[in-house]
């Protein structure tokens, strides 16, 4: 299943399979800006311009739990790998982890004045990226409330930061039109992705840690091998490219674009 979310204040999911709509989610009154699936697939977050965060069960009664724990957009959410926190950034310069559905307010994380863009949970789940509008990105220690080191490579705002399956590299995509590959033990740069003739909004990698997925406001989505070499060339959407994500599988790439579609490419047949 894939969740895109709208300008339009709505939520879609889509069946992979036939690439049709199963249930629109109504609820916000702004535009909805982050999705994320809960680890089991049984709900859905959402955050947007209205500065809420809603939890939508994706089975029986689909009112939505809504919270309110930020004072400006809601840019970004992650859950960790056993869902025990979710992780909320905001252009009101706060970080902030909760238990999703707690009513107990959240710790925060924020230390500077500079508004979050967003968020990565490392595989093993300790570990939490951080992407900010001034183009550096923070790593955290989601247990002890630690800042463990900045990363400093994108010249301009970080759109996304997404680790490798394994957990051994961090990918981030920036407004300089670049991605860059970081170690994510040592913060060391260990590749640079570069074929974007515009800001670079979304990194992700496949599930089996092999190929890398851009995308971008130039209108394309791009392939790169794990070295960082380049793959192929999606193209067809007629505006700027806003998130993509790979399916389950890896077969698939779903690609969210201002042109009003989802598109979804299949890069390889199913295993």
């Amino acid at each position: 299943m894939v969740a895109s979310g709208s300008a339009d204040d709505t939520i879609r999911l889509w069946d992979v399979a036939s690439g049709q709509p199963v249930a629109k989610l109504e609820g916000h009154t702004a535009g909805v800006l982050a999705l994320a699936f809960f680890p089991d697939g049984a709900s859905l977050a959402s955050g947007g311009v209205d500065k809420t965060i809603r939890l939508w069960p994706l089975s029986g009664d689909p009112k939505p739990r809504v919270v309110e724990r930020h004072t400006h957009h809601v840019t970004s959410l992650a859950f960790r790998k056993d869902g025990s926190l979710l992780a909320s950034g905001s252009l009101d310069c706060t970080l902030l982890l909760g238990k999703p559905g707690a009513d107990e307010a959240p710790a925060s994380l924020s230390t500077r004045n500079t508004p979050v863009v967003c968020l990565s949970f490392h595989p093993e789940g300790r570990l939490l990226a951080a992407g900010y509008t001034d183009g550096s990105i923070t790593l955290w220690d989601v247990d002890e409330k630690r800042e463990v080191r900045t990363f400093n490579g994108h010249s301009g705002i970080v759109r996304s930061v997404a680790f490798r399956p394994d957990g051994s590299v961090l990918a981030s995509a920036g407004d300089d039109q670049r991605v860059v590959l970081w170690n994510a033990g040592e913060g060391s740069q260990v590749g640079l992705l570069q074929g974007h003739d515009q800001a670079v909004t979304s990194v992700t990698w496949s599930p089996d840690g092999a190929t890398i997925a851009t995308g971008s406001f130039d209108k394309t989505v791009r392939l790169w091998e794990a070295s960082g070499a380049a793959k192929e060339v999606l193209s067809g959407h007629a505006y700027g490219v806003l998130s993509v994500a790979f399916c389950p599988c890896g077969c698939t790439v779903a690609s969210g674009s201002a042109d009003r579609t989802v598109r979804l490419w299949r890069i390889q047949a199913p295993k």
